[in-house]
């Protein structure tokens, strides 16, 4: 997180020695200065202003089985099955995670005007099997798919046309209800290298 109080990355944060931003499946170094805990996202650690080092681009099939191990696939997703969890059950019991990385069989994507009247991209998903299957309606912010999904419409990805994974993310406290609301922070679609590299 930044060094602003809330915590927000701006370009200058997340630009390389390249001069590219940091992307998806990157393998970056990131200086840190201080782990700044909160009740809802106990992850957050302060960057130290420091320019992100480069690794790699993308992600190495050797280090695939990093992303695999980190898949959760049961169906309560952070917290509970809602898409949402007050703040204040945060501040009686602290979360354990505020980030999870998903496998779902399907996602579908469409757009909605939200509760101030604004476009909205969606998606929802399912998770677990049979009568176990939780189903969740989340907001997208992961930007490249949000302004798809706005201007184009609705979209369908499926494990069995692309492999894929999503990132949710707990999301700040919403001054309007007193709630955090689970987010799809990211959908990341599998370059071949790394979809091989999983099959084995």
């Amino acid at each position: 997180m930044g060094t602003l109080p809330d915590g927000t990355l701006y370009s200058p944060h997340y630009t390389l020695h390249d001069g590219t931003e940091a992307g998806l499946l990157d393998v970056i170094q990131v200086g840190v200065q201080a782990h700044r805990p909160a009740p809802h996202q106990p992850e957050n650690w302060v960057i130290d202003g420091t320019t992100w080092a480069l690794s790699a681009r993308p992600l190495r099939g050797n280090l695939s089985h990093v992303l695999r191990n980190a898949i959760v696939s049961d169906p309560e997703l952070l917290r509970g099955f809602s898409d949402r969890v007050s703040y204040a059950s945060f501040q009686q019991q602290n979360a354990t995670v505020s980030l999870a990385l998903i496998a779902p069989n399907s996602i579908y994507l469409y757009r909605q005007l939200s509760y101030s009247g604004r476009p909205q991209a969606r998606g929802r998903f399912s998770l677990g099997t049979g009568n176990q299957a939780s189903v969740y309606d989340l907001v997208v912010t992961d930007l490249h798919w949000e302004q798809f999904v706005i201007h184009q419409g609705t979209w369908t990805l499926q494990q069995a046309d692309s492999k894929f994974l999503v990132t949710i993310s707990m999301g700040e406290r919403f001054q309007h209800d007193g709630n955090c609301y689970k987010l799809i922070a990211a959908i990341i679609v599998l370059p071949s290298s790394i979809v091989a590299a999983f099959s084995q």
